[in-house]
């Protein structure tokens, strides 16, 4: 017969558990995160190699452990696991072990946000006019030092919350106190789909076919809608295609998301700022004859707060598998999040080709800065999507307070570049970025 104790707290691990993603393959994320970490490597490689000073820098402060908080997520991905195991069988002893695991959790995920906000401080102290400049995304967002700060600051209480939970949750096991339970969350938003105009219902099969030249595609689900202000600057649903992969030429499994109703191209040319990556970078597909590159605004180092993949996803696995705990899969939005962690190694892997490339052409390579705020993920790793990780009642957006004047972003529509293009140019443009990197395949350059 369980004890009140051990009754109290099996309730609370099926109402409201800490570090929980319901659904989640955890040898799948757990191996994304090795592949990940790997390649994590390789991108510091990138950074470093030509300098000394990054190095030696790198060499205190890898990558893998003050830009992204893997040992938390280890921790996070092994509760679960003790998660599935104390529900099988509820003892005392599996009980003290999930919430140990929880405290454990808790710890790292501090730690995380103090390495995070340490490397900040360092990498404003090499690149100080970072501290003033305005940084733009490509859907038109801004954001400054102050923002990130403020990003900061609430993901420190966030932290601070999760270490008193978690130990209020193993001193609950001695009787010593007791445990808060959040309310249960809204559901994701089911929002009516839409049906595609004509012309971006070209355009959405040939970006997809264009995908099977590299990836087979396992699963294929949407159009779906979804709500969001991130790429408008107001709330705007938009319909988005998610595709299971898995890449023809390494294997893995992964996730790809696209924004059907608005495609987004940067204008290649005279006059185009070329995304700040300079001009040489897209010279095989000029040399093509193609005016315009595609810019999806799902890549995610497009914009800072990527936190709508998981409304997405969550949407998708509602359909999927019924069979799980909805209430859980609504409030953790976690049950394909191995499927992002492949796509962040799988995205990290095309920035490490940009380094090998303008390492080839002889260019200044990219700022440490610029990636670092970009690139280091804060939306994903510290889970301000999941109820069992965030804990704190205030939001969290990582998208900056300010927006571009209308008219000033680089990067514009389907319909700005449908008048004057030939026959067959359409789908030129869709597989430009597959082009390029044949081209550097060709001359040797990437693998």
């Amino acid at each position: 017969m369980q004890s009140t104790t051990l009754t109290d707290f099996t309730e609370m691990v099926r109402k409201d558990p800490l570090f929980a993603a319901e659904g989640l393959d955890t040898r799948s994320a757990l191996e994304a995160l090795d592949i990940f970490e790997q390649t994590l490597g390789e991108l510091q490689e990138g950074f470093s190699r030509d300098s000394l000073r990054r190095r030696l820098f790198f060499l205190r402060y890898p990558v893998a452990r003050y830009v992204v908080p893997l040992s938390f997520q280890r921790a996070f991905i092994s509760c679960e696991e003790l998660r599935r195991f104390f529900l099988h069988d509820p003892t005392e002893q599996n009980a003290l072990k999930l919430a140990i695991g929880w405290r454990r959790a808790a710890r790292m995920y501090r730690r995380g946000v103090i390495n995070y906000a340490r490397m900040y401080r360092f990498i404003l102290k090499a690149e100080p006019a970072l501290a003033s400049k305005t940084i733009q995304d490509m859907a038109g967002n801004t954001f400054t030092a102050v923002d990130l700060r403020r990003e900061i600051t609430t993901l420190e209480d966030n932290a601070e919350t999760l270490l008193k939970e978690s130990s209020a949750r193993v001193a609950m096991l001695s009787g010593g106190a007791v445990a808060t339970l959040l309310p249960r969350p809204s559901p994701v938003e089911r929002l009516p789909q839409e049906v595609l105009p004509e012309e971006f219902q070209t355009y959405q099969a040939l970006e997809e076919e264009a995908l099977t030249e590299e990836h087979k595609i396992l699963e294929r689900h949407g159009p779906l809608s979804c709500r969001l202000s991130l790429f408008d600057g107001v709330p705007t649903s938009h319909q988005f295609m998610f595709y299971i992969t898995r890449h023809l030429r390494t294997g893995e499994i992964g996730a790809i998301l696209s924004v059907a109703d608005s495609p987004r191209f940067m204008r290649l040319g005279n006059g185009s700022q070329y995304g700040g990556l300079g001009r040489a970078i897209f010279e095989p597909i000029e040399r093509a004859g193609i005016k315009y590159f595609p810019q999806s605004l799902t890549w995610l180092y497009a914009v800072r707060d990527q936190q709508y993949w998981f409304d997405i996803m969550t949407l998708v696995d509602l359909g999927r598998r019924p069979e799980l705990n909805q209430d859980f899969l609504h409030a953790q939005k976690s049950s394909l999040f191995d499927l992002m962690l492949w796509r962040m190694s799988f995205e990290t892997r095309r920035y490490i080709e940009l380094f090998k490339v303008r390492r080839h052409l002889k260019e200044k390579g990219y700022s440490l800065g610029y990636g670092f705020l970009m690139r280091s993920l804060p939306s994903i790793f510290f889970m301000p999507f999941n109820r069992s990780v965030w804990r704190i009642e205030r939001p969290v957006s990582f998208v900056g307070s300010g927006r571009v004047a209308p008219g000033r972003n680089s990067y514009i529509g389907l319909h700005d570049i449908l008048p004057g293009l030939a026959a067959g140019q359409l789908r030129m443009i869709a597989r430009a970025g597959i082009l390029r990197r044949q081209e550097w395949r060709r001359l040797g350059i990437t693998d």
